[in-house]
């Protein structure tokens, strides 16, 4: 009879610390939660000059790429595949780029329903004009490797 009110004391015990480390793990999330929503603004400032630093990095590239016929193919593949190794989108598989053309896409909704955009959003649409217009630019004489 001792035997089995100690191993109930036990489980009573250990049920008491499943109870508070699920109370703890609820209370680290609804204080996560409070962070976001406080600071979603601030990232979505940070998010959108980003996006629009990384749309005019891609137009830098595009406008110093070789020209067709500048180098041997095996130079251009190679130059190709160096900066395609190191980015962004090759690490996350193209998640990172889904997430950005979203983004862009949301943008762009909002500036074409006529409503305001703030001063980060007005300067991705910027930069995605910028990109378009230098992939227009170059689009007959660009190396196939880029």
């Amino acid at each position: 009879m001792m035997k089995y009110l100690i191993t109930m004391k036990i489980k009573i015990i250990m049920n008491k610390e499943k109870v508070f480390l699920i109370l703890k793990v609820i209370f680290g999330v609804c204080l996560l939660l409070i962070l976001y929503l406080f600071t979603s603004n601030i990232n979505s400032e940070l998010d959108n000059l980003y996006l629009a630093k990384k749309y005019l990095d891609d137009a830098n590239k595009t406008l110093f790429a070789p020209f067709k016929g500048s180098g041997s193919e095996l130079g251009d593949m190679w130059q190709g595949a160096k900066d395609n190794f190191s980015a962004e989108e090759f690490i996350t598989f193209g998640l990172s780029g889904l997430a950005n053309s979203i983004k862009t896409k949301s943008i762009t909704k909002k500036a074409t329903a006529g409503k305001k955009l703030s001063e980060s959003e007005e300067l991705v649409m910027e930069a995605v004009l910028h990109k378009n217009m230098i992939d227009l630019m170059r689009a007959n004489d660009i190396s196939k490797w880029k």
